[in-house]
């Protein structure tokens, strides 16, 4: 599910997998569908160094090359020039090299196992279309989307990624007469109620027509 940094994917296709489940709820299913946008920290400023080479241990890859990623992140430090001064150096126990090679690939592998365990859960396959740290969280069952809130946090909190309770968003897309009042649901001890609209991938989604939404600003 992971669209980003991917030869052959692209973000359209993560963003054209969320119209098609709205599409099958309204014309098969007969059921609405909740989405929650989550809003995660900037993705390659928060890779854990130890957490990072834990997991590739835990994927097989071959020691040799663990090795070299080993030594590419042990010991990292830089320093800052500010107006023609330059400061100390600090070590760096985060974040992937920006503009490296490997960098992309390492990202997909931290942040992996959420994604293969978020599609265990609920009916919809492909319940968690993502590009980088821009993921939707689909299901037609609220209770399964809280399932999924919470794998998500439980997994952030153990990855070290800071989640935005105040700015991920919950939508209900196909809302019929039978959708329960008061709905909401928790990211941690916030709670998120469903809203007319949200944005995925720079994308409206929203309860109404998607082309009847006028944008803000």
């Amino acid at each position: 599910m992971q669209f980003g940094f991917t030869e052959g994917l692209s973000m359209l296709i993560a963003a054209f997998l969320v119209s098609e489940c709205k599409s099958e709820s309204k014309h098969v299913t007969l059921k609405p569908l909740y989405m929650i946008a989550v809003d995660s920290q900037t993705a390659f400023d928060v890779v854990s160094h130890i957490i990072l080479l834990d997991k590739l241990y835990e994927c097989g890859i071959h020691p040799k090359l663990w090795s070299i990623v080993k030594d590419l992140y042990t010991d990292m430090s830089s320093k800052i020039k500010w107006k023609g001064e330059i400061s100390d150096k600090f070590p760096i126990q985060q974040g992937v090299r920006q503009g490296g090679v490997l960098s992309t690939h390492l990202y997909k592998v931290y942040i992996n196992n959420v994604l293969n365990e978020l599609m265990k859960i609920g009916n919809i396959y492909t319940s968690t279309p993502t590009c980088a740290d821009d993921t939707a969280l689909l299901s037609d069952d609220f209770e399964d989307l809280q399932i999924m809130l919470n794998t998500v946090l439980r997994n952030a909190k153990q990855d070290r990624v800071p989640i935005h309770p105040t700015k991920t968003n919950a939508v209900i897309l196909n809302k019929g007469k039978t959708v329960r009042k008061n709905l909401q649901w928790n990211v941690g001890t916030t709670c998120i109620t469903p809203t007319n609209q949200t944005k995925h991938l720079g994308i409206i989604r929203a309860e109404i027509k998607e082309n009847n939404v006028k944008c803000r600003g």
